[in-house]
C-alpha cells in the first residue's frame, strides 16, 4: 500500500514539474538562438521518451484535468520536434526553429485560455 505522504509527493511532482520543465525548454530555446550555451539547462531541458511516458501515465492514474496535461503535451511536442531536428536536421534556420517552438507554446497558452473561458461561461 502506498503511504499518504508518498502519494502527495507524487501528485505534486506530476503536477508542477511539467510546467517548470516547459518554461526551462522555452528559455533554453531562446538562449540557444542567441548562441549562449549553458550545459546544465541543456541537461535539464532534454527529456527522455520514458520520462514523458511516465508523466502521461501518472496524469491519467491520478485523474488530472486537461490543464495539467497541457504542459505534458507541450513537452512531448517539443521533444518530438527536437528529435526530428537532431536526426534529420530540419532545413530551417535557428531563428525559424525558435519561432516555431515559441508559436507552439503560444498556441498551447491560447488554447488554455480559450478552453478555460469556455468552461467558465458555458458550463455554469
Amino acid at each position: 500500500m502506498i503511504s499518504h505522504k508518498l502519494l502527495n509527493g507524487l501528485t505534486l511532482f506530476t503536477k508542477h514539474i511539467p510546467f517548470i520543465n516547459s518554461i526551462i525548454c522555452i528559455f533554453y530555446t531562446i538562449i540557444e538562438f542567441l548562441h549562449i550555451h549553458i550545459h546544465i539547462i541543456q541537461f535539464i531541458s532534454c527529456l527522455s521518451l520514458f520520462y514523458i511516458f511516465v508523466l502521461y501515465i501518472l496524469s491519467y492514474l491520478l485523474h488530472f484535468c486537461w490543464k495539467h496535461r497541457l504542459a505534458i503535451h507541450f513537452l512531448s511536442t517539443y521533444w518530438f520536434l527536437s528529435l526530428i531536428d537532431s536526426c534529420y536536421k530540419l532545413p530551417i534556420s535557428d531563428a525559424s526553429y525558435t519561432l516555431i517552438i515559441l508559436c507552439i507554446a503560444i498556441l498551447f497558452i491560447v488554447y488554455y485560455f480559450i478552453r478555460n473561458l469556455y468552461e467558465n461561461v458555458y458550463i455554469r
